[in-house]
Protein backbone atom coordinates (compact mmCIF):
# COMPACT_ATOMS: atom_id res chain seq x y z
CA UNK A 1 0.00 0.00 0.00
CA UNK A 2 1.67 3.60 -0.95
CA UNK A 3 1.59 6.28 1.93
CA UNK A 4 3.08 9.33 2.57
CA UNK A 5 4.95 11.55 -0.12
CA UNK A 6 4.89 8.21 -2.79
CA UNK A 7 0.97 7.69 -2.71
CA UNK A 8 0.72 11.65 -3.24
CA UNK A 9 3.02 11.54 -6.63
CA UNK A 10 1.59 8.19 -7.62
CA UNK A 11 5.10 6.67 -7.41
CA UNK A 12 6.07 3.38 -5.37
CA UNK A 13 9.59 4.03 -2.93
CA UNK A 14 12.61 2.31 -4.52
CA UNK A 15 15.97 3.10 -5.06
CA UNK A 16 18.15 2.71 -8.07
CA UNK A 17 18.73 -1.20 -7.64
CA UNK A 18 15.25 -1.83 -7.60
CA UNK A 19 14.46 0.04 -10.22
CA UNK A 20 17.11 -1.63 -12.27
CA UNK A 21 15.89 -4.99 -11.24
CA UNK A 22 12.59 -3.82 -12.40
CA UNK A 23 13.99 -2.18 -15.94
CA UNK A 24 15.65 -5.72 -16.51
CA UNK A 25 12.54 -8.09 -15.55
CA UNK A 26 10.45 -6.01 -17.67
CA UNK A 27 13.01 -5.51 -20.36
CA UNK A 28 13.40 -9.91 -20.18
CA UNK A 29 9.71 -9.96 -20.28
CA UNK A 30 9.42 -8.03 -23.39
CA UNK A 31 12.30 -10.33 -25.02
CA UNK A 32 9.96 -13.13 -24.27
CA UNK A 33 7.20 -11.44 -25.93
CA UNK A 34 9.04 -10.85 -29.14
CA UNK A 35 9.52 -14.39 -29.09
CA UNK A 36 6.72 -15.97 -28.70
CA UNK A 37 5.38 -13.99 -31.60
CA UNK A 38 8.13 -15.09 -33.58
CA UNK A 39 6.79 -18.07 -33.77
CA UNK A 40 3.18 -17.66 -32.87
CA UNK A 41 -0.01 -15.77 -33.85
CA UNK A 42 -1.40 -13.72 -31.11
CA UNK A 43 -4.57 -11.36 -31.55
CA UNK A 44 -4.83 -7.48 -32.86
CA UNK A 45 -6.34 -6.88 -29.41
CA UNK A 46 -3.08 -8.18 -27.58
CA UNK A 47 -1.16 -6.75 -30.46
CA UNK A 48 -2.91 -3.15 -29.35
CA UNK A 49 -1.87 -3.71 -25.59
CA UNK A 50 1.71 -4.91 -26.53
CA UNK A 51 2.18 -1.39 -28.61
CA UNK A 52 0.62 0.28 -25.93
CA UNK A 53 3.17 -0.72 -23.28
CA UNK A 54 6.03 -0.71 -26.01
CA UNK A 55 5.86 3.10 -26.94
CA UNK A 56 5.49 3.95 -22.99
CA UNK A 57 8.74 2.70 -22.31
CA UNK A 58 10.13 5.50 -24.40
CA UNK A 59 7.98 7.85 -22.64
CA UNK A 60 9.94 8.32 -19.33
CA UNK A 61 12.11 10.61 -17.28
CA UNK A 62 15.37 8.57 -17.64
CA UNK A 63 15.30 5.53 -20.04
CA UNK A 64 16.40 2.47 -19.80
CA UNK A 65 18.42 1.68 -23.15
CA UNK A 66 17.91 -2.33 -22.53
CA UNK A 67 14.14 -1.78 -22.45
CA UNK A 68 13.65 0.61 -25.09
CA UNK A 69 15.53 -1.77 -27.17
CA UNK A 70 13.44 -4.69 -26.40
CA UNK A 71 10.46 -2.38 -27.03
CA UNK A 72 12.37 -1.72 -30.05
CA UNK A 73 12.46 -5.01 -31.14
CA UNK A 74 9.05 -5.98 -30.40
CA UNK A 75 7.38 -2.48 -32.09
CA UNK A 76 9.66 -3.41 -35.19
CA UNK A 77 8.82 -6.60 -35.58
CA UNK A 78 4.57 -6.51 -35.36
CA UNK A 79 5.06 -3.47 -37.30
CA UNK A 80 6.68 -5.35 -40.34
CA UNK A 81 4.79 -8.14 -39.80
CA UNK A 82 1.02 -6.89 -39.36
CA UNK A 83 0.54 -4.36 -42.00
CA UNK A 84 -3.30 -3.77 -40.59
CA UNK A 85 -1.60 -2.71 -37.34
CA UNK A 86 0.60 0.04 -38.74
CA UNK A 87 -1.65 2.98 -38.51
CA UNK A 88 -2.27 2.40 -34.55
CA UNK A 89 1.33 2.11 -34.17
CA UNK A 90 2.02 4.84 -35.56
CA UNK A 91 -1.14 6.76 -34.18
CA UNK A 92 0.26 5.63 -30.46
CA UNK A 93 3.36 7.06 -31.28
CA UNK A 94 2.39 10.19 -32.32
CA UNK A 95 0.12 10.84 -29.38
CA UNK A 96 3.18 10.16 -27.01
CA UNK A 97 5.35 12.58 -29.04
CA UNK A 98 4.03 15.71 -26.68
CA UNK A 99 5.17 13.60 -23.97
CA UNK A 100 8.62 13.26 -24.64
CA UNK A 101 11.09 15.93 -22.78
CA UNK A 102 12.75 18.76 -24.47
CA UNK A 103 15.90 21.20 -23.61
CA UNK A 104 18.37 19.33 -21.87
CA UNK A 105 16.02 16.91 -20.52
CA UNK A 106 16.30 15.50 -23.83
CA UNK A 107 19.56 14.64 -23.48
CA UNK A 108 19.17 11.61 -21.45
CA UNK A 109 17.12 10.20 -24.43
CA UNK A 110 20.60 10.27 -26.17
CA UNK A 111 21.69 6.58 -26.97
CA UNK A 112 25.22 5.91 -25.09
CA UNK A 113 26.86 5.15 -28.78
CA UNK A 114 30.32 5.22 -29.34
CA UNK A 115 31.69 8.24 -31.49
CA UNK A 116 31.31 6.84 -34.33
CA UNK A 117 28.78 4.82 -34.22
CA UNK A 118 25.89 5.61 -36.50
CA UNK A 119 23.61 6.23 -33.95
CA UNK A 120 25.37 8.72 -32.47
CA UNK A 121 23.09 11.81 -31.99
CA UNK A 122 19.96 9.44 -32.03
CA UNK A 123 17.50 9.46 -29.32
CA UNK A 124 16.10 6.23 -28.09
CA UNK A 125 12.60 7.36 -29.81
CA UNK A 126 14.22 8.68 -33.44
CA UNK A 127 15.70 5.10 -33.59
CA UNK A 128 12.55 3.81 -33.01
CA UNK A 129 11.27 5.41 -35.74
CA UNK A 130 13.88 4.78 -37.96
CA UNK A 131 13.76 1.19 -37.41
CA UNK A 132 9.78 1.22 -38.31
CA UNK A 133 10.50 2.81 -41.31
CA UNK A 134 13.27 0.39 -42.35
CA UNK A 135 11.53 -2.56 -41.44
CA UNK A 136 8.56 -2.07 -44.39
CA UNK A 137 12.00 -2.37 -46.48
CA UNK A 138 13.90 -5.29 -44.92
CA UNK A 139 13.03 -8.96 -45.78
CA UNK A 140 11.19 -9.56 -42.69
CA UNK A 141 7.76 -10.51 -44.15
CA UNK A 142 7.10 -14.05 -42.23
CA UNK A 143 3.75 -13.91 -41.04
CA UNK A 144 3.30 -14.58 -37.32
CA UNK A 145 2.48 -18.08 -36.64
CA UNK A 146 4.63 -19.64 -39.71
CA UNK A 147 6.68 -21.91 -39.52
CA UNK A 148 9.98 -21.14 -38.52
CA UNK A 149 13.09 -22.58 -39.87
Amino acid sequence: RRTGEHAAKGTWPSNAEETELLFAAASGALHGVHEFLSRHALSDDLLHQLVHVSVGSFIVAAPNFRLCAAAEELLTTIFARVADLRSSIVQEILVQVPKLPSGRQARRHLLPVAEDSPDRGLSAFGRLLLRLVQSTCLPLKEMPGAEVS
